[in-house]
């Protein structure tokens, strides 16, 4: 009997195909898991270095407008308006228990947020084409991660209205005004301006010349540099001032991808800081008799606690 031989065309056993499917697919799996790898990492970075540019960007626009901060002594306001004997008028009308606004430029800071009183170009506004608005940098409350600045007041409308309140009651007496409508200057609808996304954390820190603070408040009172070496007991009302403006502010930005910025910059206005009840005279000639009269009360004062002009060591300074 004779044997067939092999057939030439004979295919690959279902073994062989299963074997080859597998390692095709594992082929397959490799390089397709290792694209996605690449493609998910090149997005995060992507996504990483467009939070790092609006943050870098949102930083610039934070310190651009601390930069532009206004001094408290670069618009004083006197709100008592002593010469028109009306002090103790109340100018809220109807509300005789609430508290006169302050309608002084200040600058307040805490942590994590501060606010400022600035310049700013309201050509596409109605009224003025320039005002003084009150601004505030800090966390949103309804967008976490976002740095907001809010726009929320007027300090111009704030004094114009103030002052026409205090007008109207020096001609017809404080009986004949209410004003329910008076606004103090605060918009009805505060702008809120998106800064930058994707900050979990915001910090500000505030330098007096010496050290930093984790607040800061112009309002606050302090003795002048002139008189840090005073008794208490030779203090006057001539030798304290206004804290002002802050010289440096740093500005701390924690994102969500863990990077960290930080910088500071100076703030011009505090160079107004040095202008306290003396610099405000008309002119050189009152503040030098300014000068003399406190000097003359200092030697009165020290003489009158056993100080003379001839004893030695920190007495001398009575010269």
């Amino acid at each position: 009997m004779k044997s067939t031989p092999p057939s030439s065309e004979s295919g690959f056993t279902l073994i062989e195909i299963l074997l080859a499917i597998t390692i095709f697919v594992v082929v397959i799996g490799s390089i397709y898991a290792s694209l996605f790898a690449g493609i998910n990492a090149l997005s995060a970075g992507q996504a990483s270095m467009e939070v790092y540019q609006t943050s870098r960007a949102g930083m610039n626009r934070v310190l651009k407008d601390l930069r532009k901060a206004l001094s408290p002594a670069s618009f004083p306001y006197d709100e008592e308006e002593e010469e028109f004997g009306l002090e103790n008028l109340d100018y809220y009308g109807g509300y005789p228990d609430e508290e006169e606004e302050d309608l002084q430029i200040v600058f307040r800071g805490s942590s994590s947020e501060f606010e400022c009183a600035i310049r700013q170009e309201t050509s596409d506004e109605e009224g003025p084409s320039m005002d003084i608005r009150q601004i505030r940098y800090r966390i949103g409350n309804d967008e976490e991660d976002t740095v907001v600045k809010e726009i929320f007041r007027s300090i111009l409308v704030a004094r114009l209205e103030d002052t026409l309140r205090k007008r109207h009651e020096q001609l017809h007496g404080p009986e004949s005004y209410f004003a329910p409508n008076t606004t103090d200057g605060y918009l009805e609808t505060p702008i809120i301006q998106t800064v930058c996304d994707g900050v979990t954390e915001l910090e500000f820190a505030y330098y007096n010349g010496l050290d930093w603070e984790s607040s800061w408040d112009s309002e606050e009172i302090v003795v002048n540099d002139f008189s840090q070496d005073l008794d208490d007991e030779l203090l006057g009302e001539e030798d304290e001032e206004k804290v002002g403006l802050p010289q440096l502010v740093k500005v701390k930005m924690t994102l969500k991808n863990g990077i960290v910025l930080e910088a500071a910059t100076d703030i011009p206005g505090s160079e107004l800081n040095v202008l306290g009840t003396v610099g405000q005279e008309s002119d050189f000639g009152s503040a030098f008799r300014g000068g003399r009269d406190r000097l003359r009360n200092l030697r009165t004062k020290a003489s009158d606690r056993g100080y003379s002009r001839s004893s030695g060591g920190r007495r001398s300074r009575f010269y």
